[in-house]
């Protein structure tokens, strides 16, 4: 499983190595374990991170090449290469688990004319795990507290949140009730008539509206309208500019609304919301999400066209500034003043 994410739009600076691996999870959005981990630097920003799965040896060239493959996409100025998981006890001196993969990644982003910042090993990225790296032996030590590092903070100062596995972070998007989700699906099957754009765009406005307050729920009627209005294509191309600015407190109430929606609503509707949380959440800066909800996206509908276009993006790495102009293609506003 590959999980690109665009790690930070402002300036972090790392004492360490060891601290550059803490602050790992920060970084992809959550604690990753048995993975080979890329961070794409631009000067002294961590501009891009790509996690993925640790290999089975016969897979080892393929691996390391899609993880050059999607650093060198970002145009980088340097790689720092992490590799967590195996046990480095009873090795060799200088003996690091993984070298032959991270040495792939390094050599292949070399032969592109891209430096290697660090390469380090870290058996988990808890507090005291032991980390070394592998072009010095004596470069090494004890992780400090992932929560407490300046990624850490920083990550909390714009309201991101850490998960502590993929499996966390995915059950977000888990549907709450499967036999609720199966009753709505039949009331939208039993639903007559497509509704107008005008139509279509005041229900949106209501619910962005009402998810900005305190006690917000949807009922299965409110969810049925939704999922009508979404179908709409020019009003849910018009959504997209609800991720603008990215981050911004209107940004994240509708990001809200957008994930409640991928829970709530049945397939094939679902694959609308969760498309719309994919772009907003991958604006921002959390990719692995927007990973997660465009694999829900193209589950649901795997012809969802806007899904399968954000996914490409996403794959290849695709920066979120040039992403963000993907909101122009709305021939429509969700405002009032625009119908």
């Amino acid at each position: 499983m590959t999980t690109p994410t665009t790690a930070t739009r402002h300036q972090v600076r790392l004492r360490d190595p060891g601290e550059l691996i803490a602050s790992t999870p920060s970084l992809v959005g959550f604690r990753p374990t048995d993975s080979l981990v890329v961070h794409a630097h631009q000067g002294t920003r961590i501009a891009f991170s790509l996690r993925l799965d640790l290999p089975s040896p016969e897979h080892l060239d393929e691996v390391a090449a899609t993880a050059a493959g999607l650093a060198l996409g970002t145009e980088p100025t340097g790689i720092t290469v992490v590799a967590v998981g195996g046990d480095a006890r009873g090795a060799p001196p200088g003996e690091v688990p993984n070298r032959a993969l991270v040495e792939a990644v390094i050599d292949d982003c070399a032969a592109a004319g891209v430096p290697l910042v660090h390469a380090m090993w870290a058996r988990e990225i808890r507090k005291g795990a032991p980390w070394r790296c592998y072009r010095d032996p004596a470069c090494g030590g004890t992780l400090p507290e992932p929560e407490s590092t300046v990624a850490a903070a920083a990550t909390a100062a714009i309201g991101r949140v850490v998960y502590d596995s993929r499996e966390e972070m995915e059950s977000l998007l888990a549907p709450d009730d499967v036999a609720e989700v199966a009753r709505r699906a039949v009331m939208l099957a039993e639903t007559s008539g497509d509704l107008s754009t005008g139509e279509a765009r005041a229900a949106l406005r209501d619910a962005l509206d009402r998810v900005a307050r305190p006690g917000f729920a949807l009922s299965n009627a409110d969810i049925a309208t939704l999922a009508r209005a979404m179908s709409v294509a020019a009003v849910r191309d018009a959504c997209l500019a609800t991720a603008l600015p990215p981050g911004s407190a209107e940004a994240l109430s509708a990001e809200r609304l957008w994930t409640e929606l991928t829970r709530l609503t049945p397939a094939p509707e679902r694959a609308a919301p969760a498309t719309l949380l994919g772009y907003s959440a991958y604006l921002r800066g959390e990719c692995a999400l927007a990973g997660m909800a465009l694999e829900e996206a193209l589950a649901a509908d795997p012809g969802y066209v806007l899904a399968q276009l954000l996914r490409a993006g996403l794959s290849s790495g695709l920066s979120p500034e040039r992403l963000a102009g993907i909101a122009d293609i709305a021939e429509i506003s969700l405002d009032e003043s625009d119908a």
